[in-house]
């Protein structure tokens, strides 16, 4: 086997440099030449708005309505949606809105059946999670939406602002997942 002098190997450090650093360059002026920029990552989320009073909005997603805490509470009354919480089974079973059902975001591949599997994909759906800078609703927002759910909506102020507002809640009960721990 050939050793190659330490002059070759330099050689081929120097145009390896060389190809990084006018890659870099080249993305730069992409980056710098196209409208918005260049989207290192791509998702469902088209962006993050400021609300009233200077709140952040929800992260908006496609196929997701945002609601806030007005119309959260017509949906409730008038019994019109099936609310999803999307926090932890902790964190549902020290409170959450009556009626809901509890599939935490990063478990929905595992729950995702067994929750929502008998729902029909045009019921309306409340997510929420725990409230402002959460986005734990969004993300399963964007799930469900992908699962084929038209009527998604999410509640931003989430789990806080209900109780804060002095709604109705629950604690406790069974466990929404059946027994299964996280």
């Amino acid at each position: 086997m050939k050793q190659q002098s330490p002059d070759s190997f330099l050689r081929i450090a120097i145009k390896a440099a060389v190809i990084v650093i006018a890659s870099s360059i080249l993305a730069a002026v992409v980056t710098l030449i196209r409208p918005g920029g260049m989207e290192l990552i791509t998702s469902g989320f088209a962006g993050q708005t400021e609300g009233k009073a200077g709140k952040p909005d929800a992260p908006a997603v496609r196929g997701v309505k945002n609601i806030d805490l007005i119309e959260t509470k017509a949906q409730f009354d008038g019994k019109k949606a099936l609310f999803i919480d999307a926090r932890s089974i902790a964190e549902y079973m020290s409170g959450h809105i009556p009626g809901s059902k509890n599939l935490p975001y990063d478990k929905f591949e595992d729950y995702f059946l067994k929750i929502l599997g008998s729902t029909a994909s045009s019921s309306p759906l409340v997510v929420y999670c725990s409230g402002d800078g959460c986005n734990s609703s969004v993300i399963l927002a964007q799930k469900l939406v992908e699962e084929g759910f038209t009527n998604v909506m999410v509640f931003y102020g989430g789990w806080p602002e209900w109780e804060k507002a002095g709604y109705p809640s629950e604690k406790g009960g069974d466990n929404p997942l059946g027994g299964l721990g996280f």
